[in-house]
C-alpha cells in the first residue's frame, strides 16, 4: 500500500527520476550470454491480502501465482478471520509462472464449514511459501457479490515491508444514495495488539471520533453510514485514521450499492508527519472521460462516469487549481477550472462526464458552497473534438 499524502490529495502518479550523475554504470553481460540463475537459498515468506467475504450473498476468489521462470512452488494459503484465528487450507504446488484460483466457498466447506454462508464471516488473507523474497509470488483476493456488477480486487502484499508501517492514514467516505454501503476495513497483520483512532469528518462540523483496538491478526470492518448514526454530515466527508506508533496495519475502504450496482474502491494515503508546506502538483492519469477502452470488454452502449474527489486534510484554507488535458481520436485540448479555496476538512466531487455532449463541472456537496452552485462550468463543446 504504496501511498503518499499531502495537505490536499487526489489519486497521484509520482514521476521520479533516479540520479545518474557519478553513479557507477552497471556491467551488461555481452550479447548471447547465459545469465545463471540466483543461487537457491530459500526464507519463509508470507504474502497477504487484505480482504476475504464468505458472508451470505458473498465470495472470494484466492489467486495466486508463482512468479519463478524455473522453479516449482509450493504455498499455503491461509484465511484469518475477524477474530483472528488462522484457518489453514491444503498446500497447492505450483508449476513456474502457473496461475491456480481458490474458490473459498468450496474450499472452506471442507476446511471449515461453519465460516460459509455466515455473517461476520471475514478476514484477511496469507499465502505462506519459502522463496527468496515475497515477489516471488503474486496473490490476490477477488471479493464479489453473486448475482450483482459488484467485485472488489485486493492485491497482496509483503506485511513485514516498512511499505505497511503508518503513524495516521487519510481518505474520503461516500455514502452517494440512501442504499449505498461504505465499508472501512482494517487489519492487522502482526502478532501485537496494535490500538489507534478513527475520526470521521465533513465540512459541516462533523467530527466523530472512535477508539480502534486490534489483536494479532485482526480485522475490523467499520459500517460508516452506522458509524455516523443520525447526523446531517451530507453525502461525504474525511476518513482518518491514527496510530500512536508507526504500525504494520493494512487499510481498506469500497462502497457499493446493491440497488445502483455501484462498485468503487476509495483511495487510501499515508499521512506523512514530516511533509513540509509547499505547493504541490498531484496527478490522476489515464482518466477515461466517456467510453471504455476496448480491452476492458465492457458492452458497446457503456458510458463512463470517472469522478475525481478532493478533500483538505490539513487545518487550514487551501487554495487549488484544477485542469483537464483531454484528448479524443483526432483532438487534443486542455480546460482549466477556476481557482478556488477549500477550507479545512472540505470535500469536492470532480464529475467528468462531459464529452461530446455534456460539460464537466465540480460540485460541493458539502462545504463552502451550496449544493445547487458548480464551479467551472465549461460550454458544452469544450471536449468536443
Amino acid at each position: 500500500m504504496n501511498r503518499r499524502l499531502a495537505t490536499l490529495f487526489a489519486s497521484l502518479l509520482i514521476a521520479t527520476l533516479p540520479a545518474i550523475c557519478q553513479t557507477p554504470q552497471p556491467k551488461f553481460p555481452k550479447p548471447g550470454t547465459r545469465v545463471g540463475l540466483a543461487e537457491w537459498k530459500p526464507t519463509p515468506q508470507e504474502v497477504m491480502a487484505s480482504y476475504w467475504s464468505l458472508e451470505p450473498g458473498w465470495n472470494t476468489e484466492l489467486e495466486i501465482r508463482n512468479n519463478l521462470a524455473e522453479r516449482q512452488l509450493t504455498v499455503t494459503p491461509v484465511l484469518r478471520t475477524a477474530a483472528g484465528r488462522e484457518v489453514v487450507l491444503p498446500d497447492v504446488v505450483l508449476a513456474s509462472e502457473e496461475v491456480t484460483s481458490i474458490n473459498l466457498q468450496q474450499a472452506v466447506a471442507q476446511a471449515a464449514p461453519e465460516l460459509v454462508n455466515r455473517m461476520g464471516s471475514f478476514g484477511s488473507a496469507a499465502v505462506r511459501f519459502a522463496g527468496l523474497n515475497d515477489r516471488n509470488v503474486f496473490a490476490a483476493a477477488m471479493v464479489y457479490r453473486e448475482g450483482h456488477p459488484i467485485d472488489f480486487h485486493f492485491d497482496g502484499y509483503d506485511a513485514a515491508s516498512n511499505d505497511g508501517y503508518f503513524s495516521g492514514i487519510e481518505g474520503i467516505w461516500w455514502l452517494p444514495a440512501g442504499t449505498s454501503t461504505d465499508y472501512l476495513i482494517i487489519s492487522n497483520p502482526s502478532r501485537k495488539p496494535i490500538t489507534g483512532s478513527l475520526a470521521l469528518t465533513s465540512a459541516s462540523g462533523l467530527n466523530k471520533q472512535a477508539k480502534l483496538a486490534l489483536g494479532p491478526l485482526q480485522t475490523a470492518r467499520i459500517d460508516i453510514r452506522e458509524t455516523l448514526g443520525d447526523s446531517t454530515a451530507g453525502d461525504m466527508g474525511g476518513v482518518t485514521l491514527t496510530f500512536p506508533g508507526s504500525e504494520g496495519i493494512s487499510a481498506s475502504e469500497i462502497v457499493f450499492d446493491e440497488v445502483t450496482g455501484l462498485a468503487a474502491i476509495m483511495k487510501l494515503f499515508e499521512r506523512d508527519k514530516d511533509e513540509s508546506v509547499a505547493t504541490h502538483v498531484l496527478r490522476a492519469p489515464m482518466m477515461a472521460l466517456r467510453q471504455p477502452g476496448a480491452a476492458l470488454a465492457y458492452p458497446q452502449d457503456t458510458v463512463l462516469n470517472p469522478r475525481l474527489f478532493l478533500r483538505n486534510a490539513g487545518a487550514t484554507n487551501l487554495q487549488v487549481s484544477l485542469a483537464v488535458d483531454w484528448r479524443s481520436g483526432n483532438s487534443t485540448g486542455t480546460y482549466k477550472y477556476p481557482a478556488f479555496s477549500l477550507r479545512s476538512n472540505d470535500c469536492v466531487l470532480l464529475i467528468s462526464v462531459c464529452y461530446r455532449t455534456a460539460a464537466p463541472f465540480l460540485r460541493t456537496p458539502t462545504g463552502v458552497m451550496s449544493r445547487s452552485r458548480t464551479l467551472g462550468r465549461a460550454p458544452t463543446s469544450c471536449l468536443s473534438p
